[in-house]
């Protein structure tokens, strides 16, 4: 089974898979990694390095931001072991994406995960003026 690695600032990350387990139940291959406010980035690098590594059908690696340092730390291991490992990141994590990637892991490849993540966390962007206009 493909890993699912969600990585962020502070403890967004943590919560969400709290959060994620309260909706959806228990479940397995997913791991967070946190990054507080004055943590060594270099620990942190090492982390994530240690989760890809122990990843044996690929890793998705979902991060907070685009452009952040967990996303930042996460292109530099994605370019030292993406040769060897198969991975990708996507970056704007959202609770509609984890729960639907986490819901999905059973069965799917790596390729279809990150499809599955980008559709929900894009479906999970909701305007109630417009979904009123929508009946």
């Amino acid at each position: 089974m493909v890993k699912l690695l969600l990585l962020s600032h502070a403890d967004l990350a943590k919560e969400m898979l709290k959060t994620a387990q309260l909706i959806v139940g228990e479940f397995t291959g997913v791991e967070t990694i946190s990054l507080p406010y004055g943590n060594d980035l270099t620990e942190y690098k090492d982390r994530i390095i240690q989760a890809v590594q122990s990843s044996k059908e690929g890793i998705l690696i979902l991060t907070d931001l685009f452009g952040g340092s967990p996303f930042m730390i996460s292109s530099q291991v994605y370019a030292q072991y993406a040769d060897q490992i198969e991975m990708d990141i996507i970056a704007g994590m959202n609770l509609s994406m984890v729960i639907q990637t986490i819901s999905s892991m059973e069965g799917n490849d790596l390729e279809s995960l990150r499809e599955i993540a980008i559709s929900a966390g894009n479906e999970g962007i909701v305007a109630l003026k417009n979904k009123i206009a929508e009946k």
